[in-house]
């Protein structure tokens, strides 16, 4: 497992040698999670920062870029159900780049041109629809269309019908 992933591995035994009590231990856990968050967003950005001038270049319906260098070069790790949607993604042969940046956020997958984001809502990343409905107003004051699965219909036969739609209607299916 990525030390980056949304899923951060702790070494609990090492803690335990240093002698921590559990307050020092959540202290300590949350500040080495936010740390590692902080890095992985870092080196996302600066990955697609990278690779912008060729994406744009590319246009809207073709790859900028080696459709998986994100995987080994920028390290993202995909939850089961975007990686399910990834399939779908693939499948479909839509261009849509996995944890794109959009202003200080980060969409599960966005195309910068045709400024089109899919988003999976998980259980666990998606609690807070307020903050949710925030975000996504803020992404779409940017000029972005939104659409939003759940978890669970990002693993069903609609969904890959909806993103086959969303690629022919932006404009995102390569040709």
């Amino acid at each position: 497992m990525s030390p980056f992933s949304k899923g951060c591995p702790i070494d609990l035994d090492a803690l335990k040698a240093a002698g921590l009590n559990s307050r020092e231990n959540s202290e300590r856990l949350l500040a080495e999670h936010n740390a590692k968050l902080r890095l992985h967003w870092d080196l996302v950005r600066k990955f697609y920062a990278h690779y912008e001038p060729k994406i744009l270049a590319a246009g809207a319906n073709e790859w900028g870029m080696d459709t998986y260098a994100w995987d080994h070069e920028a390290k993202i790790v995909l939850t089961p159900i975007e990686a399910s949607l990834w399939h779908d993604i693939r499948a479909a042969d839509a261009v849509l780049y996995p944890q794109y940046p959009v202003d200080r956020f980060f969409v599960d997958f966005g195309n910068p041109i045709a400024k089109v984001a899919i988003e999976c809502d998980g259980k666990t990343w998606h609690q807070d629809k307020a903050k949710d409905d925030v975000r996504q107003s803020l992404i779409e004051a940017r000029g972005w269309t939104v659409y939003r699965f759940t978890g669970s219909q990002c693993h069903s036969i609609e969904v890959a019908v909806a993103i086959r739609r969303i690629a022919e209607q932006h404009g995102i299916a390569r040709a």
